[in-house]
Parts: C-alpha cells; sequence; structure tokens
C-alpha cells in the first residue's frame, strides 16, 4: 500500500509538472496576443471607428423567395471555391481554388482552361498557386481576370496566352493593389475592386478590424493607365454595371451595404 501511495504520488507530480507547463504557456501567449492588439505602433497598426450596420427590408425585388430551391449542382466537390462566373459562346467559365480557370461546356465537360500562379502544395500556399476571383470577358472573347496575388490579367483562351495588365507591384496613387477582387468592363475600360490597400487575401481578416482601405479603380487598356475612383471602402468586393452603362454598383462587405457611383 505504501509503495501504491508513492507512485500515485509520482504521477500526481508528474501530471501537476504537466498542467503547470500547460498553464504557464496559455499565459505567455495570451500576454503576447495582448500587447500585438493593444500597443500602438505594433502590426497591424489599424485605425479603427465605430460604425452601425443597418438592416435592409427584404421587400418588392429583395423579397426572400425559394427560386434557387430545385437548382441543379454541377461538379459537387470537383469545383473548389469557385468564386465568380462568365459565360461565352454557351460555355460557363468559372474561377477556383489553386490558381485555376475551368471551362464547362454545355456537354457538361470540365476543362481547365488557365492556372493564374505557380506550382503549389495545397490551398494554404494560395499565395503561389493564384486566387483568381472576378472574371469578365469583353465583346471580342477575351477574358479578363482579377487574381488576389498576381493582378489583373487578360486571356486568349483560343491560344491559351495570357498577359499581365496590372502587376501587384505597380503604385496606383500611392498604394500597390492587395486583393484585386471584382470587375466589369464597358468601352475599352476595366472598372475593378481593389479590397484593401494594407493586407494580402490571406491576411483578409485584419481588414475587418481597422477601418475600411479598399478601392474602386479604372483600367484604360488602349493606355494602359489605372486611376482610382473611390477609396476607404470597408473590402470593396463585387461591382456590376447598369443595363445603361451609367454607373457601377460596388458591393462593400463589411459594412453590409451597396454602393452607386457613377461614371456618367
Amino acid at each position: 500500500d505504501h509503495k501504491h501511495l508513492k507512485n500515485s504520488a509520482n504521477m500526481l507530480g508528474v501530471t501537476g509538472k504537466i498542467f503547470g507547463t500547460f498553464l504557464s504557456w496559455i499565459i505567455k501567449i495570451s500576454i503576447v496576443i495582448m500587447v500585438l492588439l493593444f500597443m500602438p505602433g505594433l502590426p497591424p497598426d489599424l485605425d479603427f471607428e465605430s460604425y452601425t450596420l443597418i438592416g435592409a427590408h427584404f421587400q418588392g425585388p429583395l423579397s426572400i423567395n425559394g427560386k434557387l430551391n430545385n437548382a441543379e449542382r454541377l461538379f459537387e466537390g470537383k469545383l473548389k471555391g469557385p468564386e465568380d462566373f462568365a459565360v461565352y459562346n454557351n460555355d460557363l467559365y468559372t474561377s477556383c481554388h489553386g490558381g485555376f480557370i475551368y471551362k464547362i461546356s454545355s456537354t457538361k465537360k470540365l476543362d481547365p482552361v488557365l492556372v493564374t500562379g505557380k506550382p503549389c502544395d495545397g490551398f494554404h500556399q494560395e499565395h503561389i498557386c493564384g486566387r483568381p476571383l472576378g472574371l469578365k470577358f469583353d465583346k471580342s472573347g477575351l477574358l479578363y481576370v482579377a487574381d488576389a496575388y498576381y493582378g489583373l490579367l487578360r486571356l486568349n483562351i483560343t491560344t491559351g496566352k495570357y498577359e499581365t495588365l496590372v502587376p501587384m507591384e505597380q503604385e496606383i496613387d500611392g498604394n500597390r493593389p492587395m486583393i484585386p477582387n471584382g470587375l466589369v468592363i464597358s468601352d475599352n475600360t476595366i472598372y475593378w475592386t481593389d479590397s484593401s490597400t494594407t493586407h494580402n487575401l490571406f491576411d483578409g481578416l485584419y481588414t475587418y478590424l481597422g477601418n475600411g482601405r479598399g478601392r474602386v479603380l479604372k483600367y484604360v487598356i488602349p493606355e494602359k493607365r489605372s486611376e482610382v475612383l473611390l477609396k476607404n471602402i470597408h473590402f470593396a468586393n463585387g461591382i456590376i454595371l447598369s443595363k445603361d452603362g451609367s454607373f457601377l454598383i460596388i458591393a462593400e462587405t463589411f459594412r453590409g451595404r451597396l454602393l452607386r457611383y457613377y461614371i456618367r
């Protein structure tokens, strides 16, 4: 019995040491996190102003409906993270994780047409793989792509050749693009969103913790020139052009609202 009690005491001692070491590490990690979050001047050094989200009234065109309840699911489990889509010659194109842009033919055949980045080991290296987000065709059939890590691209789907129009290293009005996101095309001009000028997509959470640093820009194709139209948008995301081409609608994700910007 004495031996049993001694072994039990030893085990309790070992358990206590392990628990004490674990608790010590938890305290140290908590202190580091608190220092990073609250000490001025340390990254991420973000300004923040409080705001209130105003709920929308789901009435009229915004009324809740079930139109997509019976939609057909295509290539479930095969397409990873489809983000945007575009249609050309009855074929559907979509941007996915891994840097892939796929074509889905009218016969429901799936083919990759472009990898925007470089070979990588998985989604955790998407800054290497590439992450195509928005994509649109122009009237001549050229495909324009906004890649979160590789900038604005233009692809000839017939030859498979592509070029970079706006590289990530290019400063525009004093800031490099950090998350090229959505785009639309009108009259030889690309209107596009840059979700942040402070953080990449893999650090996207920080864009939520601080004030908005997103932008809406235009790229004049013949002049190869970019210009900032709107600043300080809290994660500028999707963008569409009105039917008459007179204004843009931009989704400001973290403020939960849509913005309208007149271009003529």
